[in-house]
C-alpha cells in the first residue's frame, strides 16, 4: 500500500476524538514473528521508511501487532486493530489506513 495515509485512533490505549487523528504517509507491509512471551505467531503492520542506499528509517508509529481486520472498502480505507508496545507495555491501537 504505497499511495496511503495511516491515522492512529488511540494515545496509550485511550481513544483520539477523530479530529486529533494525525495522518503519516505509508507505505505499509505486513509480516509474521514469533512472540516467545505468547507462545504463538502474531502478524504485525509496520509502516516502512526507506533512506537512500536502502538503509531503514525508523518508523513514526510502533509497529502494531496481532492485527486484526475491523473493516474494509477498496474504495475508501480500511481500520485494523492490535496493539502497540510502548516501553515495554502494551496499549490497545487501532490504524485507520486511507488509499489517495
Amino acid at each position: 500500500m504505497p499511495n496511503c495515509r495511516v491515522s492512529r485512533t488511540h494515545l496509550h490505549g485511550r481513544p483520539l476524538n477523530p479530529a486529533e487523528w494525525t495522518c503519516v504517509p505509508g507505505p505499509v507491509t505486513m509480516y509474521t514473528l514469533y512472540r516467545e512471551s505468547q507462545k504463538r505467531w502474531v502478524n504485525c503492520l509496520r509502516i516502512v521508511r526507506q533512506k537512500a542506499g536502502g538503509a531503514s528509517d525508523a518508523s513514526p508509529y510502533p509497529d502494531l501487532c496481532d492485527v486484526e481486520l475491523l473493516a474494509f472498502s477498496t474504495h475508501q480505507a480500511m481500520m485494523v486493530a492490535g496493539f502497540e508496545e510502548i516501553v515495554g507495555a502494551r496499549y490497545y491501537q487501532g490504524w485507520y489506513i486511507v488509499w489517495e
